[in-house]
C-alpha cells in the first residue's frame, strides 16, 4: 500500500473460508520513481506477496530469478488442555496475486505449473548453488558489526548490480527526455504561466522570495 495508489493488493482464498481481499489506497503512497524487487530462488511468503503485487500493478520491475512459491494462509489452534503446551497449524487458504494466479508451490507442482514469482522478461539473472554459498558468506562477513567497517570482499552480487545498472538507466531516460522537450511544449508552458505585474509592489523583498521558492 506504501507504493501502489491504487488495486489490489493481495487476496486469499480457501475452500471453506470466504475469499478476502485487499485493496490500496492512495493517501501515503510514495510514487513517481522507478523501483526494483531482488527475488531469488530463497524468496519465499511474504517477500513474494509484496513482489507479485508490485509487478502485477506495473510498479516495479522484479530481477532475479523464480520464487520458492510459499503463499499458504495458516491458522495455529490451540488443542491441548489447560497447563499443556499443544496446537495444530492447519492450513486454511492460499494467497493469490492482484492477476488472480496462485502465488503457492502445492506439492506435486511441476516447473511448468503456476506459481511463485518470476522476473520480469530481460531480467531473469540466475545464480548457482556455488554463487549462493559464496553470497552468504559474504553477507554473513558484512552484517557483523565491526568498529572498522564491513571487511573489503572481491564478490560481486549479480543480481544486485543488474538492479542498479536498471536503474540508472531509467534516471538517465528521464533526464534525456526532459533536455528533448519541444519547443512547442515550451511555448505552451509560457502561455500557461501567469503574467508578470509591471509595479513595484510585484518586487517587494517578501513578494520575491516567495516567488523564488515556488520555482
Amino acid at each position: 500500500d506504501m507504493f501502489i495508489e491504487e488495486g489490489k493488493i493481495v487476496s486469499t482464498k480457501g475452500r471453506n473460508i470466504r475469499e478476502r481481499t485487499w485493496n490500496a489506497k492512495k493517501a501515503g503512497t510514495y510514487s513517481g520513481f522507478p523501483m526494483v524487487v531482488l527475488i531469488n530462488q530463497y524468496s519465499a511468503s511474504a517477500s513474494e506477496i509484496v513482489s507479485a503485487c508490485l509487478q502485477d500493478n506495473h510498479r516495479a520491475t522484479v530481477i532475479g530469478q523464480r520464487s520458492w512459491g510459499k503463499g499458504s494462509v495458516q491458522n495455529v489452534i490451540n488443542v491441548g488442555k489447560k497447563g499443556k503446551l499443544s496446537a495444530l497449524k492447519l492450513t486454511t487458504a492460499s494467497y493469490h496475486r492482484p492477476s488472480g494466479k496462485n502465488i503457492h508451490r502445492f506439492p506435486g507442482a511441476k516447473d511448468s505449473d503456476e506459481w511463485g514469482v518470476f522476473p520480469d522478461k530481460d531480467h531473469e539473472v540466475k545464480i548457482t548453488s556455488e554463487e549462493m554459498r559464496k553470497y552468504l558468506d559474504y553477507r554473513r562477513d558484512r552484517d557483523i558489526l565491526q568498529a572498522s567497517g564491513p571487511p573489503k570482499a572481491n564478490y560481486i552480487d549479480k543480481q544486485l548490480a543488474s538492479a542498479v545498472s536498471f536503474l540508472e538507466k531509467q534516471e538517465s531516460k528521464k533526464a534525456d527526455e526532459k533536455k528533448e522537450a519541444k519547443p512547442a511544449d515550451k511555448e505552451k508552458q509560457k502561455e500557461k504561466a501567469p503574467a508578470k505585474k509591471d509595479n513595484k509592489a510585484a518586487w517587494h523583498p517578501v513578494q520575491l522570495k516567495s516567488k523564488l521558492i515556488t520555482l
